[in-house]
């Protein structure tokens, strides 16, 4: 997407080079976009056949797209509140909603088995 685009050339600050203003808002931005897709998977599973295994799902899914907002919120209370100085809050915060998403997406290409039922697996080969 743009906005991951954006978050590439327009870095943080690092030592003396200073950092764009638009690398945060892009970053923000992206984060949106992940947690809209835990959102529309997790709307999703309610038209499935497989309910018990549908269920799980939904649950994933809502746990990883609220994980990855309280993630996105954590990195704006750092900044506005300043909170966690001298730590890699935002990194860790960063990496949180990353994997998060990464289990959605996991989950959503049907390659763990305990949310799919044996008829929805797909083979790799």
């Amino acid at each position: 997407s743009a906005a991951a685009v954006a978050i590439a050339v327009f870095p943080t600050a690092c030592g003396d080079i200073a950092g764009s203003p638009w690398h945060f808002p892009s970053a923000a931005l992206m984060f949106s976009i992940l947690a809209w897709f835990c959102w529309s998977f997790y709307r999703r599973t309610k038209l499935k056949m497989h309910q018990n295994e549908a269920a799980r799902r939904r649950v994933a899914y809502a746990v990883c797209g609220i994980g990855i907002v309280l993630s996105m919120l954590a990195i704006g209370a750092k900044w506005v509140f300043g909170l966690w100085d001298g730590t890699n809050a935002v990194f860790v915060f960063e990496a949180i909603g990353l994997a998060l998403f990464g289990v959605s997406w996991l989950i959503a290409s049907h390659f763990l088995p305990f949310f799919d039922h044996p008829t929805d697996r797909q083979a790799l080969f």
